[in-house]
């Protein structure tokens, strides 16, 4: 930077980085006089409020970029553990591939809700069958029932049977106190196959408790389109067979 004397009019070269923006007072080295110098660089630098608000904005945009970054990185987080803890597949394969991470699901069963299992049995499932009875035969049902998907069906087409069955047992509560009675659902499934549910039917109790002890039996009618032979009924408090009663 070029620095002018006021009086001598003498020329002297010192860094810019010598003068603040408030200015320093300098000495003419000929003339001896003394004057308060400026850097006339921030004259031409624009102005401080420009800059404060393009600082303020990139700072905005960075805290809002931390924000989403840590957010998306705390739910990936949790969609691991809750994978890791809740889905089958994947407990299965931590089970398989990882032997000392039994004994984490064995404590994290400590707080999960026991299954009804585990207080109330299941016992002397047993299927009778009651009659059977020809899809067009049934053509009054059809006219009160339009929605049903008999209805569907044309006039010419061959009869289809259609198998009523009753599903008997008893629940007894295998606890000293009292118990809440779940729903029970009858399954249907293929015979001794690995496939998908056929028809399910949700039947409740009479009562909603069982004392300490007790055993109540209990009678459902169901009534499906499927071949005998081939199918087969599961009892169950849940609406999957993983801990279901077949007769």
């Amino acid at each position: 930077m070029i620095v002018v004397c006021e009086k001598c009019k003498n020329r002297y070269h010192i860094e810019d980085f010598m003068l603040d923006s408030h200015g320093r007072y300098v000495r003419c080295f000929s003339c001896k006089h003394v004057w308060l110098q400026k850097n006339e660089k921030d004259k031409q630098d624009p102005s401080p409020k420009s800059s404060g608000k393009k600082g303020f904005f990139s700072s905005f945009f960075q805290q809002i970029f931390r924000i989403v970054f840590y957010l998306s990185l705390l739910m990936a987080i949790i969609a691991v553990v809750a994978g890791v803890c809740f889905v089958p597949s994947v407990r299965g394969w931590v089970e398989k591939n990882v032997p000392s991470s039994q004994v984490f699901y064995q404590t994290l069963a400590l707080y999960q809700r026991p299954s009804p299992h585990q207080f109330l049995s299941i016992q002397g499932v047993s299927v009778h069958f009651i009659k059977s009875r020809w899809q067009q035969q049934d053509s009054d049902r059809r006219k009160e029932r339009p929605g049903n998907s008999l209805n569907n069906t044309s006039p010419d087409s061959p009869p289809k049977p259609f198998y009523v069955f009753s599903i008997e047992g008893r629940v007894t509560n295998k606890t000293p106190v009292v118990q809440k009675l779940p729903p029970l659902y009858v399954h249907l499934k293929k015979t001794r196959e690995k496939s998908e549910i056929l028809k399910r039917w949700k039947y409740r109790l009479p009562k909603n408790e069982a004392l300490p002890g007790e055993t109540m039996p209990f009678t459902v009618i169901v009534e499906h389109d499927h071949d005998p032979k081939q199918s087969v009924f599961f009892v169950s408090f849940q609406d999957t067979l993983k801990t279901a009663n077949s007769p």
